[in-house]
């Protein structure tokens, strides 16, 4: 998972760096290339001039209240992360329930869904989940660093949670075939 969040993020952060906003970060616009590399795809919505955008459970609350930035993206990619780790996104309920709850609610931890990956891991992904952009990473950059830095403290310290869930017939569930997306 850390390998694919870092490689997602490079992509990202190097959109940021040009003023590129990409509004529609989800696992169904992570594609696997030919040499196993992530390949972040569906930038037509960071195109579209005045336009939130993006799909109701990775939309970061300040795009429900029409404002949208590169932190955006990091909410979305966090929500990727807390979905990989967990098997479902942090809100649940139609879409109007959805966006409600991420407007007046922070997310429930990891923990409350009874999936113990550590207080460094948890506070990472609670970071990137922040419903105010300010209280996020500087940026998706930093948001890799930091969860690579909490999973390998935690393999240090012998934590048994498995990182890379796992999918049918056994494959990790965030990892996908060639040309394929990553579920």
């Amino acid at each position: 998972m850390v390998t694919y969040v870092k490689q997602v993020a490079e992509a990202l952060q190097y959109a940021h760096d040009r003023k590129v906003v990409h509004r529609d970060v989800k696992p169904e616009n992570m594609l696997v290339g030919e040499q196993g590399e992530v390949l972040l795809s569906d930038f037509g919505v960071a195109l579209l001039v005045n336009s939130t955008g993006g799909t109701v459970p990775y939309i970061a609350p300040e795009q429900v209240e029409g404002r949208v930035g590169p932190k955006s993206d990091q909410y979305a990619l966090g929500v990727c992360v807390y979905e990989w780790l967990s098997g479902e996104p942090p809100f649940r309920g139609s879409w109007t329930e959805v966006l409600a709850q991420k407007v007046r609610r922070e997310p429930p931890g990891l923990w409350e869904r009874g999936i113990e990956v550590g207080a460094e891991l948890e506070g990472v992904v609670r970071k990137a989940l922040a419903r105010e952009p300010e209280q996020r990473f500087g940026s998706v950059k930093e948001l890799a660093e930091a969860l690579e830095e909490a999973v390998r403290r935690g393999e240090e310290a012998g934590s048994t949670m498995a990182i890379e869930r796992k999918g049918p017939a056994g494959r990790p569930a965030v990892a996908g075939a060639r040309g394929r997306q990553i579920v």
